[in-house]
Parts: structure tokens; C-alpha cells; sequence
């Protein structure tokens, strides 16, 4: 409801709120500068606001369009960074959606997610339950994924990240946001916040009145650390996409693409089940087995307006890694599917941190 800016950005001013951008570098120097807009009518019923910004100092510019459909819950963000000039440039991209936090919010990284790691990767804890000291601040056996635990300032990139989504999840008002992009090309995923502590609300309480802490829940492009740059070479021009979408009653987040997010909650052996999908599909199927054999099968509608939740009853001897969750479209298209067993943590010990160079004399 109330903008301030305050000195975080290059040139000082940056904002909270909205889907953001860093570029050439973050927090970027354009943050809060007028930008040049247009709005664009697509043939497939969708419109796309496109917005252009340049750099002064390298003369590199960026256009970003934000695609949105009829009928369906995903903003589409385009990123297409450029270098006009003869030099070789170097840049980073991340995205900054700001989602409000409080004491029920939680960071949803996949949950093949087995390290985190700090700026220049220089401290490295493990996930969601931080086993020891991360960036001088005792976390011993605490889960850093809950924002009510955040003590201090925290940055936590996914270590070596292997998947093509990542959310958070407000447990208070049952709603939450999804990312999806190709995890090749966008590689960062990042969870930052000012934090539950005194410097936190401190900061937070300088960059508006009434709309509360935020947190950031960052994917990088061509990064998956800061700093970390790529290169622009001389006139060349990238492009990529990335998605966004909002998610409710799931409890949380286990899997999400392009058709939806799906999340479950064991107890003993029962499984509840819920599912979201991004556009209606009328007549679906949910199909749920175990080491092969179906357990049930369910005929359904979906849609953004109406999630789909159902409790599975497993048979006696049956573990979390023996699913298989499968939606289908009427016509038989797989829109969902996710095998916890193929989404566990990597069996490798944490890899040793980044360690400044010595000093020239002692080389």
C-alpha cells in the first residue's frame, strides 16, 4: 500500500514488492527508473506487457514480457538480456518476487534440496534442518525453511540444484507461490529475508507502512549464485522463460510444472493427497500406485478455482518410496506425475567452501 525506497540498490534506491528484477548486476541500477512499455495482443488470446531498461554504464539493455492467459493462474516471464556494444560484458539476471512472511511462511525447495549455500559460497549448511553454523550464526538443528526461524539476515542458494521448481507456502492462509523454469538455463534458486529479528523488522519497517515483512523467493538466469556473472559477448542477445503461479490448500509443496503443483502429507499409513493445476481440465484422472499396482484411481475436475484433495489408504507394508502420483487429461496427456523416490537427496558429503585466495606474498 506504501512504497519506499531505500539505499540497497546500486544507485541507492530499491523497493519492495511486485516480481522484480536485478540486472545487469543485483540489486540492479534500474530499479526504480521509468521504463519504456508496451502492451501487446497475442493470437493465442493472451496479452503481454513488455518492458524495456537499459544500463548506462555498459549500454547493455534487457526487454522482460509478462505473458498472461484467459482462464489460467501462471504469469510467464520473459527475460531477453542484450549487449549492443563491440566489448564483452558481463551481467546477472535474478528475479525478486516479494511474498509476505510471517510466522506460518515456509520456503519450499525440492526436496532433492541436500545442501544451501551462502553469497560467493563461502558457508554451506544442509536442508530444510541446518546442521551447524551458517554465516557466522549458530542454526544447529533448526529448519531454516520456516521464516519464524530466520535470527538473522539470511541468503540460502540451492546447492547444485537438479530440478525445474521451487515454491513457498503461507500454512496461516493456506496459499502459497510456485516457480517453474528449466533449471539448465535458470539455474539459481534463492531464499532471502531481512528476517524474524530486531534488524529485520528494522529494515522491513523502512520500505513501507502497513504491508509487513517479505520475503524473497529469488531465481537466477544464467546464475546460481551472487555474485556469479556470465558474459554477454559482443552483440549477442539471450533468451529465456520462467513462470509463476499461485497455489492454495496444498499444505505445502512437493512437485509443480507448467499444468500445476502437487503436494502430500503422510500419516501412518495414509496419504493426503492435493492437487492444483494452473488452467481447468475437465475430466481428469488421478491415478495413484505402488511398487506397480494401482491403489486407486479417481475420475476428477481441476482448476485454479478448485483444487482436488483425497486420503489414500496404503496397504500394509507399503513406504513413501514405493508411490507413484499420476494426473492425466481426458485425453490421456500426463499433466502430473511425481515418485518420491526419484526426487530424494544425493548421497555426497557437503562440499568444502569457497576460500579467498592467499595473499601474493604468500604464493
Amino acid at each position: 500500500d506504501v512504497v519506499k525506497p531505500a539505499l540497497i540498490g546500486m544507485n541507492g534506491n530499491w523497493r519492495s514488492g511486485g516480481l522484480a528484477w536485478g540486472y545487469p548486476h543485483h540489486h540492479g541500477p534500474t530499479t526504480v527508473e521509468n521504463m519504456e512499455y508496451k502492451i501487446q495482443d497475442n493470437e493465442d488470446g493472451s496479452r503481454t506487457i513488455w518492458i524495456y531498461s537499459e544500463e548506462r554504464l555498459q549500454r547493455a539493455n534487457n526487454i522482460i514480457g509478462y505473458t498472461f492467459w484467459p482462464e489460467s493462474s501462471i504469469v510467464q516471464m520473459t527475460i531477453i538480456p542484450r549487449n549492443p556494444t563491440e566489448l564483452t560484458n558481463s551481467f546477472q539476471f535474478w528475479t525478486v518476487p516479494a511474498v509476505l512472511s510471517e510466522e506460518d511462511y515456509q520456503v519450499c525447495f525440492p526436496t532433492s534440496t541436500k545442501f544451501v549455500t551462502y553469497h560467493e559460497k563461502k558457508s554451506m549448511t544442509t536442508w530444510p534442518v541446518s546442521e551447524g553454523v551458517y554465516n557466522y550464526f549458530d542454526f544447529t538443528n533448526v529448519d531454516i525453511s520456516l521464516w519464524k526461524n530466520t535470527i538473522s539476515p539470511v541468503s540460502f542458494f540451492v546447492w547444485n540444484n537438479q530440478e525445474d521448481y521451487f515454491g513457498g507456502y503461507d500454512h496461516l492462509r493456506q496459499g502459497g507461490t510456485a516457480w517453474v523454469g528449466n533449471h539448465y538455463v535458470s539455474p539459481g534458486m534463492k531464499y532471502w529475508a531481512d528476517g524474524n529479528n530486531p534488524n529485520g523488522v528494522k529494515i522491513n519497517n523502512g520500505l513501507t507502512d502497513n504491508s509487513g515483512r517479505y520475503t524473497e523467493l529469488m531465481a537466477g538466469f544464467y546464475s546460481d549464485n551472487q555474485p556469479d556473472y556470465s558474459w554477454l559477448q559482443p552483440y549477442e542477445t539471450k533468451a529465456g522463460t520462467m513462470t509463476w503461479f499461485p497455489v492454495r490448500d496444498l499444505g505445502g509443496l512437493k512437485y509443480a510444472n507448467l499444468n500445476g503443483a502437487l503436494n502430500y502429507i503422510m500419516d501412518g499409513s495414509s496419504v493426503d493427497l492435493r492437487l492444483n493445476s494452473t488452467r481447468k481440465f475437465e475430466n481428469a484422472q488421478l491415478v495413484v500406485s505402488g511398487l506397480g499396482k494401482e491403489i486407486l484411481t479417481r475420475d476428477l475436475t481441476i482448476s485454479p478455482a478448485d483444487p482436488f484433495k483425497v486420503e489414500v489408504n496404503l496397504p500394509e507394508g507399503m513406504t513413501e518410496l514405493d508411490l507413484e502420483f499420476v494426473l492425466n487429461s481426458s485425453c490421456g496427456e500426463q499433466l502430473l506425475r511425481y515418485a518420491p523416490a526419484e526426487h530424494q537427496k544425493p548421497d555426497y558429503e557437503m562440499p568444502e567452501i569457497f576460500k579467498d585466495p592467499v595473499q601474493p606474498d604468500q604464493i
